[in-house]
């Protein structure tokens, strides 16, 4: 409880069992230097309705910190945000809310809660995006932005739905996959996705009634491995 102005803050649990950590109401807690995420024992899970400031760069390990808790990426200057190789590296909420400077994506992040682009450059890299929400929340994506490799799935065992918001138009250069996962994955518009590069489901895969227009300028393959496949 209580805003205040942190150099490196750090978010991980040791103790072997799942802790949930609240920013109440009111509060921001700043972060100038790096925010880490992890690592972690057991399950991190933060949560709102307080809110973070990334003024620095964006860390997350083994396992990170999922959540509904938003994390609001808003340094004037260079900024990184950074995953590991594998997709263990969750992280909550996010809002890309930046008025200058570049935020550069290094490996793969998985987004656990809502996903905010507002303004800022970017620089995707060979990143990889993964949206994969907690049990039992859905997930709104906001706001038009261009990610490398971007995968829908749901791990959960709950069945969950991705709303891409109203405008919005995600576009994806690299591949564009829906599943594996646990549970129903169902992404919906009535925004829409622009696919540049390869379109694959595997597992379960993911329904609803998302628009995906096909505008890459080379070849493109759609492989169907997974049981559903949007049909907007």
């Amino acid at each position: 409880t209580g805003s205040m102005t942190f150099n490196h803050l750090t978010f991980t649990v040791t103790s072997f069992s799942n802790i949930i950590l609240t920013i109440a109401s009111g509060t921001t807690l700043t972060v100038s230097g790096t925010l880490t995420f992890g690592p972690d024992n057991a399950a991190c899970d933060i949560k709102g309705p307080g809110t973070m400031s990334a003024q620095g760069n964006v860390t997350t390990i083994a396992g990170g910190c999922r959540g509904t808790a938003v994390v609001n990426i808003n340094g004037s200057g260079s900024q990184t945000f950074t995953g590991e190789t594998d997709s263990n590296t969750s992280v909550p909420s996010i809002n890309i809310n930046k008025s200058s400077g570049t935020l550069s994506f290094v490996n793969t992040i998985v987004a656990t809660g809502n996903w905010t682009y507002t303004t800022g450059t970017l620089s995707m890299g060979t990143s990889t995006i993964i949206f994969d929400p907690l049990a039992d929340n859905n997930a709104t994506i906001t706001g038009s932005m261009t990610f490398n490799h971007l995968t829908f799935t749901v791990t959960s065992f709950s069945n969950n739905t991705f709303t891409v918001a109203s405008g919005a138009t995600l576009t994806v250069s690299g591949t564009l996959t829906f599943g594996p996962g646990n549970a129903a994955c169902v992404v919906d518009g009535p925004g829409t996705m622009s696919a540049q590069g390869n379109v694959t489901t595997t597992g379960d895969g993911c329904a609803g009634n998302i628009s995906i227009t096909l505008t890459g300028t080379n070849n493109q393959t759609i492989t169907i491995n997974g049981v559903d496949f949007p049909d907007g």
